[in-house]
């Protein structure tokens, strides 16, 4: 058949095509209801409906109806009158073959498709709700009186009824819980006290400047007096301390910006000092107030040390001043202390007002402190005593030693959570109080897992051991399986699960499966003879250099060699000779001369004598000489939406709807993933990711274990914005005004780490493995910045509003380190053109290699220390990959119209690729590039 026909089946004759084109073509052209029959002559694909096609651009026959049945050719009415009743005709050469479809065998194409490497998976039910979010991290206690229970006596009906007040007060100066700029520039009652203040100040000068101190005026006296009671009450009640000391708050404020039921943002250490103290200060002491305010003080510190010398210990205790601090004194104090109302603990860092005692006197209370302590551990009085620790002597490690050496784990977990003491004393303590899901929490969060274990096995092996274990499982989760190995090979009941780790990592093959090799030398002994088929493949291979380099680097790493080891060093050490000579291998000659001498295989020493052995030629990328010239790959068939690199060359792409993939360097698909990506989310371990798909304003999360293709479905979840790594547990999502750290283990609704009342939305976010940066669209129109330290998430940069465009065509970008990055291009007065951005104050301006025209959009993208800027025409978009650090261009590449290429960079590859199927990938360490057709 020629031309448009409705078609009705198509036919694959033996005589055109052998039996696995037949089935690859059969396949090709099926259609919903179609049906496949085999015969000795060919095979046949019967359609359930016909359908309108041109019969030239079929994979087989086209057969179509004539009367009541299918001929492979237009045959005359006489002609099949002639021929015998059957259910087709097949007209080949001058015979023409008349058949049944009953006498065919029946074919199912469902079993000639290989599904084992594919993950199939149920669709998630969008209309379900979402799941709430669970907060698995402990939340600090807000009032300490809970951690001793009740021991420590409540506040005073008259003490919560001034807070209350206190608080109300605060409200109406229009004291906000939003970012600290705005509570600075929000108080009017601060105002009112630096006026009343001044007042005083003039009344003090000039009644002694006119009669002397000893006979001031009535007036100036009413004057101060007034003036100095209503600044007293117009300010919220500060605590007193000696000078550098920390003192009681009369409340734990919860930071800004912390949600009910999470975890608050790690205390920003800053200097509280308040400048105008210290100027009042000077000015106290040259006009001789000094000795009015001193009067007082040291009145109250006579009442004090008469209590503690007649052992009115209780009541000494609550008059108490304490010593010590962490530098967080706002200047001298210009009043005199007070009681406490209970021996309570303080929460957080605490910031005070100072009393100059004298280093004398200083001493003789440290020396009177720790006798109470003494003697009230004698009395068996702890909570007491834990209070002189930590609140007169600010000794709070000292506390928690004390707790613990009475066994009150729980208590000195508590306080250490609410302390923010480090992440390793607060999981070690937590696991002590036998409360493990807390522990782990924290040690999941801050990735505390390995300083916990050493802390606890020289003492309690028993929860080290099962510390231990629930480590090694948070590194497999992570991807890095040979640190899980590490981790669980201590503990001899679980060497089962860690040999099947093992296994499962040779398994994965590439360079982790070449390290898993050298690991399974060092810890059993069978391995060169259960391993013996790897290590021939490894050694005759050529393409294998990558994973004899792999090998090598194990080898390197081992603190001490062995027989087994020095068999796989025998095995594999000639090609690492050969693939150095051949500008494969990334060995120093001082490393290459160790793994031979490591083989001590005498005939390889006998050939090498006398030879130099090969150099390192690899060269960073950031050290070229010239620009290494990109070269284009050429088109293929996949249309990826984002690609990252892995081990071994390859590279996982998701492609949409399709789901994702894993590609050699060649580009042939080694392994999919039947799940819907977007984007991708990777692990420093390249061994696990996570596949984002958008749904309209939420996104679909798949969590991918690409050394055991494996896939978890984690569900449905409201994401704005998400950080392109994680660490394979710990992901930063944003939506809204809220920041949150997601555990990504099991499902999206465990939340590690929250803050919930940011001061404006989320509309940008840069993570890496050091800073965690966000930047947040205020009310006021402005954007500003937060940046927070990894792992522990402290915030040590806030309010850094982001500085306007310099040029109207600009771009801004984060950067990766901290800062705001913003690109332009250049136009000098002489016509050249040029690229200029600007970081952190400091304008870099690089020559552009080709013109463009104004108003080409430029696309920039920041990882590292690297910048891949773009700029596209209607016929080229031209790439620069440049090095932040000095400036220098250092590759490019060209990409043709009209496909829209982009990139994507992390700390070691940059990768640029477009839905044409073309990916060239860089490697930023030894300037190797990959160019490949996606098909």
């Amino acid at each position: 058949m020629q031309g448009q026909q409705k078609v009705c089946a198509l036919w694959f004759p033996v005589s055109w095509f052998d039996e696995t084109q037949r089935a690859r073509r059969l396949l090709a052209a099926w259609r919903p209801g179609a049906s496949a029959h085999r015969f000795a002559q060919g095979d046949l694909l019967r359609f359930a409906e016909p359908f309108e096609q041109s019969c030239d651009a079929l994979e087989g026959w086209a057969l179509v109806r004539q009367g009541r049945t299918l001929c492979s050719a237009p045959l005359a009415d006489a002609e099949l009158a002639a021929l015998p009743a059957a259910d087709f005709h097949v007209v080949h050469g001058a015979q023409c073959l008349s058949m049944h479809f009953d006498d065919g065998q029946p074919l199912d194409p469902a079993e000639w498709l290989a599904t084992a490497s594919v993950a199939l998976h149920d669709t998630f039910d969008c209309r379900e709700a979402l799941p709430p979010s669970v907060f698995v991290t402990p939340v600090p206690v807000q009032d300490l009186r809970a951690i001793f229970d009740g021991k420590v006596p409540p506040a005073s009906d008259e003490h919560r009824e001034f807070l209350r007040a206190m608080a109300q007060s605060r409200e109406s100066d229009g004291i906000s819980g939003s970012s600290r700029s705005q509570q600075s520039s929000s108080r009017p009652g601060h105002a009112l006290r630096l006026v009343l203040w001044v007042l005083v100040v003039i009344a003090v000068i000039a009644g002694v400047s006119s009669t002397g101190v000893d006979a001031m005026p009535l007036w100036t006296i009413v004057l101060f007096a007034i003036g100095f009671f209503l600044a007293r009450s117009s300010r919220a009640p500060t605590s007193w301390t000696s000078a550098g000391a920390p003192a009681q708050p009369v409340a734990a404020a919860r930071p800004a910006g912390t949600p009910t039921g999470t975890i608050p943002p790690r205390h920003r250490p800053r200097n509280p000092r308040q400048m105008w103290r210290d100027w009042l200060a000077r000015l106290a002491i040259t006009s001789q107030i000094a000795r009015l305010l001193g009067q007082r003080q040291a009145a109250y510190v006579r009442k004090m040390l008469d209590l503690f010398e007649s052992g009115q210990l209780d009541e000494a205790l609550r008059h108490a001043i304490p010593l010590g601090g962490d530098n967080q004194s706002l200047g001298q104090a210009f009043g005199t202390p007070g009681a406490r109302s209970d021996l309570g603990l303080s929460s957080g860092p605490t910031y005070h007002t100072s009393i100059n005692l004298g280093s004398d006197l200083e001493s003789h209370l440290r020396q009177l402190y720790r006798r109470s302590f003494e003697k009230l551990d004698r009395e068996g009085r702890i909570d007491e005593a834990v209070f002189v620790l930590a609140e007169l002597l600010h000794a709070r490690q000292e506390a928690l030693d004390y707790l613990e050496k009475h066994g009150r784990f729980k208590q000195a977990a508590e306080l250490a959570l609410a302390w923010d003491h480090p992440a390793a004393v607060i999981v070690r303590l937590f696991c002590l109080a036998d409360d493990w899901r807390k522990a782990l929490a924290v040690a999941r969060r801050d990735n505390a897992f390995a300083t916990a274990v050493l802390q606890m096995e020289p003492k309690w092996p028993d929860p080290a051991r099962r510390l231990r274990q629930e480590w090694a499982h948070a590194l497999a989760q992570r991807g890095d399986w040979l640190g899980a190995i590490d981790a669980i090979w201590p503990v001899k009941e679980q060497r089962t699960l860690a040999i099947q780790w093992l296994e499962n990592a040779q398994a994965a093959g590439g360079r982790l499966g070449a390290r898993a090799l050298v690991k399974r030398a060092v810890l059993l002994p069978d391995t060169m003879t259960q391993s013996a088929d790897r290590l021939h493949e490894l050694r005759d291979d050529p393409e294998l250099h990558a994973e004899r380099e792999a090998i090598a680097a194990a080898l390197l790493e081992l603190k001490q060699a062995e027989a087994r080891t020095s068999g796989i060093a025998r095995v594999i050490a000639p090609g690492l000779v050969a693939d150095q000579a051949a500008g494969l291998g990334g060995l120093s000659r001082n490393d290459l001369q160790r793994v031979v001498s490591l083989a001590n295989d005498p005939w390889l020493s006998a050939d090498l004598e006398n030879t130099a052995l090969p150099a390192h030629q690899r060269q960073e990328l950031s050290q070229s000489a010239a620009p290494v010239q990109g070269r284009l790959p050429d088109a293929g068939q996949l249309a990826p939406l984002d690609a990252v690199a892995l081990d071994d060359g390859q590279f996982l792409l998701a492609l949409g709807e399709t789901g994702a993939v894993i590609v050699n360097r060649h580009g042939k698909v080694q392994s999919r993933f039947a799940v819907p990506a977007d984007q991708l989310v990777i692990a420093p371990s390249r061994q696990m990711a996570l596949a984002v798909a958008r749904r309209d304003l939420v996104c679909r999360v798949s969590r991918l274990d690409l050394a055991n293709r494996q896939v978890t479905d984690l569900g449905m979840a409201e994401l704005h914005h998400f950080a392109r790594e994680f660490d394979g547990i710990a992901w930063t999502v944003a939506s809204g005004n809220r920041l949150r750290v997601l555990d990504t283990q099991r499902s999206l609704n465990e939340v590690l780490w929250q803050v919930g009342d940011l001061p404006g939305k989320v509309c940008d976010l840069s993570v890496n493995s050091r800073v965690e940066q966000v930047c947040l669209a205020l009310p006021t129109a402005q954007y500003s910045l937060w940046r927070y330290s990894l792992p522990q998430r402290r915030l040590f940069v806030r309010d850094e509003l982001v500085p306007s465009p310099i040029s109207a065509g600009s771009t801004q970008v984060l950067a990766p380190n901290g800062g705001v990055i913003e690109a332009w291009i250049q136009v000098d007065a002489d016509g050249a053109q040029t690229l200029a951005f600007m970081l952190n104050g400091r304008k870099q301006n690089i020559a552009w290699p080709q013109m463009v025209a104004e108003g080409d959009p430029l696309r920039v993208v920041v990882a590292g220390s690297w910048l891949l800027a773009g700029i596209g025409d209607e016929t080229t978009t031209h790439w620069a990959a440049i090095a932040m650090g000095n400036g220098r261009v250092c590759a490019r590449i060209d990409w043709p119209a009209p496909s829209l290429p982009q990139a994507r960079l992390s700390e070691s590859h940059l990768i640029v690729f477009d839905r044409q199927g073309r990916l060239w990938a860089l490697d930023v360490a030894t300037s190797a590039q990959t160019s490949i057709g996606l098909r």
